[in-house]
């Protein structure tokens, strides 16, 4: 159990020592909230609503959620971009009191056009962020996320089987509980369980141990991009 772990199970035991973590982490969020561009959104109001959300990270962690600190940046990051969509949704129903406008201001097209760009930036920014953290756990497991391609099967029936056999890891609270210690599959028992050679499940290895990883985080946005994950993730 490191450190890090350690305080915030405490911290879900004892207030006081939760406002000591947020103290002590507020460098860490500070940083959340410097690469986010064109948020709607005063600095005061998003470092007030990162604090607050990083205490309910703190509050809701449990051990499978992953890294506490790759599971904070995510939820303070989304619920910043949220929070200025909303205030992007609210600022364009806000009815004008002149009808024709002033001079030199935005017609609603454009109006759109600039706010549809905003959006399509700050999901690029969130798949790119989310992106890093999966690299991150990948490497955690000797993977470079630029091998996927690679070691990604080119059947069908392969990348299925890769699937199923990711899914029997996740389901099975031994070997998922195994696997987030040391990200590594159980080959023997899943060859022998599934009938399939271990020269064949060596093979795929690195491509199951990704498809564990991803399955078993949060990273919404990598998964939206692959509307066909259930069959070629």
């Amino acid at each position: 159990m490191g450190e890090i772990l350690e305080e915030v199970l405490a911290a879900q035991r004892d207030g006081r020592k939760a406002d000591q973590l947020i103290s002590k982490y507020l460098p860490f969020i500070k940083k959340q909230i410097s690469g986010l561009q064109g948020m709607r959104l005063e600095y005061d109001d998003m470092l007030s609503l990162a604090m607050l959300t990083f205490y309910g990270c703190v509050r809701q962690y449990k051990e499978e959620k992953g890294n506490f600190l790759s599971f904070c940046s995510v939820c303070i990051r989304n619920r910043l971009v949220d929070e200025s969509r909303k205030q992007n949704r609210h600022a364009g129903q806000i009815i004008p009191l002149s009808g024709d406008g002033e001079e030199g201001q935005p017609c609603g097209a454009e109006r759109d056009a600039s706010v549809a760009a905003y959006h399509m930036a700050q999901e690029q920014s969130e798949l790119s962020q989310e992106i890093g953290l999966f690299s991150d756990q990948l490497r955690l497991a000797g993977i470079d996320f630029e091998d996927l391609p690679r070691v990604c099967p080119k059947q069908t029936r392969s990348r299925r089987l890769c699937l199923a056999l990711a899914g029997a890891v996740l389901e099975t609270p031994r070997m998922r509980s195994e696997f987030r210690k040391n990200r590594k599959i159980p080959q023997a028992e899943l060859a022998a369980r599934f009938s399939v050679s271990p020269k064949t499940l060596e093979k795929h290895r690195k491509y199951i141990v990704a498809l564990v990883i991803l399955m078993d985080g949060e990273y919404p946005y990598i998964q939206s991009f692959l509307p066909s994950a259930r069959e070629v993730i």
